[in-house]
């Protein structure tokens, strides 16, 4: 249990922060089900707002259990960091809290309690290195995640969205290369639950590419190609600013001599590719032509080209009559030559 209920019925008694799993989704029912108001101090309240009423203040969490309820959640914030808390009973006292809160939160986001998605955006970065911890079928990382989808796709107004990408921005450079790879998977719904305002402020635009660029240059290749799928949904989309702009940078960074921003180049070029699924783009001929000079390149390069124009093949394979008349002869040749089996004979 989460604390021993007074007889009178009064607030459980502060000292034992202790839950079993299966309590846990009880308590963040009730939590999520409390309305904003009775968790404010009479300082909190707006002054346009009056005063609490007599009914905030009989219900309202004394402050001793307040202090006692954070300092638990400061131990449990730790599970997002590389620290834990020490010895096995704190552990588990924050592992079951932390549970709780996301729980809550993914409650409020769902109802739109509020609607204060910027209050909860402050444990983004938590959850994103929570949720990327262990087997999905724990329960922490389970609820981070389920946290983490909800969050992605609750209503963001402007200054929501702009919080959202400011602390993306930030964990675009966390230490852990997994809760790098879980903040793509975030910022995926976010940025199409959120295309009118991309559409509508292309300043918006440009930091969303700008994020998928700066991790598809990550040390680690499957933080690489989980961005370049971010990169091929903005281009799906029409939500770049400058499509043309972008392909001659992405080009630049193919001709690069560093492999890591040689491979950025190529998956932006293949993302463009598998952006057009059942179409082709304009610039389809001048990315070919650029594919096939690194078909021999070190690895990974060759296999994301092999796997793209794959791709390619079998999505336009049904409407190929139609495809193959808006190409050149030369662009035909370039794509017979990328997509047949490398021949070993001399």
């Amino acid at each position: 249990m989460l604390g021993s209920q007074c007889p009178s019925g009064g607030p459980p008694s502060p000292e034992p922060i202790e839950a079993s799993p299966q309590h846990v989704p009880s308590v963040a029912i009730d939590f999520a089900s409390i309305s904003p108001p009775l968790l404010m101090n009479e300082e909190d309240v707006p002054p346009e707002s009056g005063t609490v009423s007599s009914e905030c203040r009989e219900h309202s969490m004394p402050l001793d259990d307040q202090r006692v309820i954070l300092i638990a959640l400061g131990d449990a914030l730790q599970l997002g960091a590389d620290a834990a808390p020490a010895g096995p009973k704190g552990y588990a006292n924050a592992f079951h809290l932390l549970s709780t809160v996301f729980r809550a939160c993914m409650a409020m986001s769902v109802r739109c309690v509020d609607g204060r998605v910027e209050t909860l955006l402050a444990l983004l970065r938590v959850a994103c290195g929570v949720a990327a911890r262990g087997p999905p079928q724990e329960e922490l990382p389970r609820t981070a995640a389920a946290f983490l989808g909800a969050l992605a796709t609750s209503p963001h107004p402007p200054p929501a969205h702009s919080a959202a990408m400011r602390a993306l921005h930030q964990l675009a450079q966390d230490r852990s290369w997994w809760a790098r790879m879980t903040c793509l998977e975030f910022a995926q719904p976010l940025f199409f639950y959120s295309l009118p305002l991309l559409h509508a402020e292309p300043e918006r635009a440009v930091q969303a590419e700008e994020f998928a660029l700066k991790l598809m240059r990550d040390p680690r290749i499957e933080v690489r190609k989980e961005a370049a799928s971010l990169l091929t949904g903005l281009m799906h989309c029409r939500a770049l600013t400058n499509e043309a702009e972008t392909l001659r940078g992405l080009m630049r960074c193919c001709r690069s001599k560093e492999l890591v921003e040689r491979h950025c180049g190529v998956l932006g070029l293949c993302s463009y590719v598998a952006s057009r699924p059942y179409s082709l783009g304009p610039k389809l001929g001048d990315v070919l032509s650029e594919l096939s000079r690194h078909t021999t390149a070190p690895d990974p390069i060759p296999a994301t080209i092999r796997n793209a124009l794959a791709d390619f093949r079998r999505t336009h394979q049904d409407d190929w009559a139609k495809h193959r008349e808006q190409l050149t002869e030369e662009e035909l040749d370039l794509l017979a030559d990328l997509t047949s089996p490398p021949s070993y004979c001399a």
